[in-house]
C-alpha cells in the first residue's frame, strides 16, 4: 500500500529542481535584481535599471517556466536544463554587453550653439534674442524668473552638455504663420540639455538652439 501511495506522490514530487531550490533560486535571482536595479540607478542612471532588472527577471522567468515544463512532462531534464542554461548564457550575454555599453557612454559632449530663427520659405537668420540657460527646461523664461543670467549664448557658442531630458515642444519656426512651413532649417523638438558654460553656469538648453550635428541626445545619460 505504502508502494502504491509512493507511486502515486512521485508526479507530485516531479521537479526540474528540488522545491526549496526553486524557491531559492527564485528568490535569490529578485534579489539580485533589487541590487541590480539599486547599482544600476546610482552608477549608470535610469536605462541601466531597465535593463539590469528585465534581465534578472528574465531568468527567473526561465527557471520557473523550465520547471513547470518538465513537470507537466512537456520536456525532458536534459532538455529543461540545457534551456535553463541557453537562456541564462543569453541574458548574461545581453546584460554584459549592455553595461559595457553603458559604462562607455559619454559623461559629457561640448555642444555648439545655433541661435538661429526661420525667416521665410527658405532661409534662416540670427535670433533678436540671444539663447540662454534655464533653471528648468521651459520655454519663455523671463528674467528673475527661470532664465539664468550672465548665460547669453549666440551661434557658435560652445558650452558643455552632460545629460538631457523630455520637456515641452520648442521650435525656431513661426508657429502663427505658414510662410515657413517648407523652410528647410524648421525644427521642433522636446529634448533640452543640460549645460554648463565655460566659467560653470548650468542649465538646460532645447535642442533647438543647437547645432544639427549635435541633436539626438548623443549618447548621454537621461537627467
Amino acid at each position: 500500500m505504502s508502494r502504491v501511495g509512493s507511486q502515486q506522490s512521485q508526479p507530485g514530487l516531479r521537479s526540474l529542481f528540488n522545491g526549496p531550490v526553486t524557491v531559492a533560486a527564485v528568490a535569490a535571482l529578485q534579489f539580485v535584481s533589487a541590487v541590480a536595479q539599486l547599482v544600476g540607478a546610482v552608477v549608470t542612471g535610469a536605462a541601466a535599471v531597465v535593463v539590469t532588472g528585465f534581465a534578472a527577471l528574465a531568468l527567473v522567468a526561465a527557471t520557473v517556466g523550465a520547471d513547470q515544463l518538465f513537470k507537466h512532462r512537456k520536456l525532458g531534464r536534459v532538455q529543461a536544463k540545457r534551456l535553463v542554461v541557453g537562456l541564462v548564457v543569453i541574458a548574461v550575454m545581453l546584460l554584459a554587453g549592455a553595461i559595457a555599453y553603458l559604462a562607455t557612454r559619454p559623461e559629457s559632449r561640448v555642444i555648439e550653439v545655433r541661435n538661429e530663427v526661420t525667416n521665410g520659405p527658405t532661409d534662416m537668420r540670427e535670433d533678436d534674442v540671444p539663447a540662454f540657460l534655464s533653471t528648468r527646461p521651459q520655454p519663455g523664461c523671463r528674467p528673475g524668473d527661470c532664465r539664468i543670467a550672465g548665460t547669453e549664448l549666440t551661434t557658435g557658442m560652445q558650452i558643455t552638455a552632460t545629460c538631457h531630458v523630455t520637456g515641452p515642444r520648442m521650435t525656431n519656426g513661426q508657429d502663427n504663420s505658414e510662410a515657413d512651413d517648407q523652410n528647410p532649417g524648421l525644427f521642433e523638438s522636446r529634448l533640452w540639455y543640460k549645460a554648463h558654460t565655460a566659467d560653470g553656469k548650468e542649465g538646460y538648453i532645447s535642442e533647438v538652439y543647437i547645432h544639427p550635428d549635435d541633436h539626438g541626445g548623443l549618447g548621454l545619460l537621461r537627467c
